[in-house]
């Protein structure tokens, strides 16, 4: 389980002590705990078995201990389990929204009955959602805006959410596949687009017969849920709440032609063909091409044309 997955236990576990009434300090502790793991530069994961190294992690006192090490043993947290079952349908979905937190989310769902974005559009547009305490015309109709919004987004996710995904399973791949020269995001990531439907990545190895090995890796990372599709040198597949997730291993000479095709648009790919043809060259997914010498030129992705790979 990757550091992302347990800091949103935590984080849920939190949410709903605090639409429960529960007591503060300790949602700040499991609020905090989801904080701190969402940064740690390894996974927790390792630590289950070490308790007194997770004992000094900042804020991590005995109880936040014992749930980690049963979620990561478990793959569930019965804290979690409890208090979903004792609040209504529908309230960690409602505090995803700006202007709703975790108090209004429960009144929202208990009292309305709202229990999906849709069902918050509609009684905003009816009045509804204005009889709950603490909702004015000028509120409401500042979340239903970001409620449509979400409505449009559908399965993507924030650039900032899609970056955290990709450091797990960049750390988690590293740790299983020493032999990795070199891994990187592509794709809309790389673009900054700030809404992302799919976590690409392009990784590199010095030897092609190691490519088969970090496939087989990445088809069994700890959030794998279906595999879509793999090969040789590709794979791609979902988690559990239907984010995809791709990788395109290369040989490192290629890694700079992959990454390019594996980032850049059809329009900026074709542009970029056209210059390197003017500069007498050729680009492809193996890399940028002399055609008078036919001799690979890495090194000449350094010309401006190939600033995506900064």
């Amino acid at each position: 389980m990757n550091n992302t997955s347990i800091s949103k236990a935590f984080a849920d576990v939190a949410i709903l002590m605090q639409a429960k009434g529960e007591n503060v300090f300790k949602v700040r502790a499991y609020s905090r705990a989801s904080d701190v793991i969402r940064s740690l530069p390894y996974p927790v994961s390792e630590l289950v078995e070490e308790p007194d190294r997770l004992r000094e992690i900042p804020g991590f006192g005995e109880a936040i201990v014992g749930k980690v090490q049963e979620l990561v043993q478990t793959g569930q947290l019965e804290l979690l389990e409890s208090l979903l079952k004792e609040m209504p349908e529908g309230v960690l979905d409602l505090v995803q929204i700006p202007g709703i937190g975790p108090a209004t989310a429960f009144s929202a769902a208990q009292d309305l009955g709202i229990g999906s974005f849709k069902d918050l559009a509609n009684s905003i547009e009816s009045g509804l959602f204005q009889s709950l305490p603490r909702i004015t015309k000028k509120n409401s109709l500042s979340i239903l805006r970001h409620v449509k919004m979400r409505i449009e987004q559908g399965t993507r996710i924030g650039i900032g959410r899609a970056q955290d995904y990709a450091t797990d399973v960049i750390i988690e791949l590293e740790l299983r596949c020493p032999n990795i020269a070199r891994i990187v995001v592509a794709g809309d990531i790389r673009r900054g687009v700030e809404l992302v439907h799919s976590i690409d990545l392009i990784c590199a190895v010095d030897d092609e017969f190691e490519m088969r090995g970090v496939i087989d890796s990445f088809t069994t990372l700890s959030n794998t849920y279906t595999v879509l599709r793999h090969d040789d040198s590709s794979a791609k597949f979902l988690d559990k709440s239907g984010l995809e997730f791709s990788i395109k291993v290369v040989k490192s000479e290629s890694f700079g032609g992959a990454l390019v095709y594996g980032t850049g648009s059809n329009a900026h790919l074709e542009k970029l063909k056209e210059i390197a043809a003017d500069a007498g060259s050729t680009l492809s997914p193996d890399g940028l091409f002399d055609l008078e010498l036919d001799s690979r030129l890495m090194l000449r992705m350094k010309r401006m044309f190939l600033i995506i790979l900064a």
